[in-house]
């Protein structure tokens, strides 16, 4: 019991005195993705690293949840320095075969590997997660409208008719002519 009040008096006197202080976090991707089945998208999280003491991290993400569809499109190793945001784009593949409606939880956790603090058997390590859900929604419709092109037919269409029947009529006032 003693050791633990003496945890949280250390740590409440690091607080205080502002010499541990830190704002590493992951964002940029809203709680919710809709995918249409058979779709690939792609979508950002968005990495901050706003360590007091100006730390350079290196990051490795791994997927806890949804590996089975979504990947990282430019690898799983994160530079990160300090006082600075990075983007880490990750690809959302939905299969064909997948039904309207289904829901895929995606848990990303980004572990340090490299820039933790500390000495000897004290060390602070730094891991962030990232969760959103994946939603398959159905493709819309296109309604039927008529195109230009169908339009621009339509208009030359009767432009011909009108010029066969001037021509007849031409023709025929020709004839009677003779």
């Amino acid at each position: 019991m003693k050791i633990l009040n003496l945890l949280i008096s250390a740590i409440f006197l690091l607080v205080l005195s502002g010499s541990f202080t830190f704002a590493l976090s992951a964002g940029g991707i809203p709680g919710e993705v809709e995918v249409y089945a058979g779709e690939t998208v792609e979508r950002v999280i968005l990495i901050q690293n706003l360590l007091a003491g100006s730390t350079d991290l290196t990051l490795q993400g791994e997927f806890e949840q949804g590996s089975e569809i979504v990947s990282f499109s430019q690898g799983r190793t994160i530079e990160v320095r300090a006082n600075s945001v990075v983007s880490v784009p990750v690809r959302i593949r939905i299969p064909n075969n997948v039904v309207v409606g289904a829901e895929y939880p995606v848990l990303v956790i980004f572990r340090t590997i490299s820039g933790v603090e500390g000495e000897g058997n004290v060390q602070f390590s730094t891991n962030i997660g990232k969760e959103f859900r994946v939603i398959v929604v159905e493709k819309p419709t296109i309604e039927e409208k008529p195109s230009e092109r169908g339009k621009a037919g339509a208009v030359f269409g009767w432009i011909i008719a009108i010029v066969i029947v001037i021509l007849i009529v031409w023709l025929i006032l020709r004839k009677k002519k003779k």
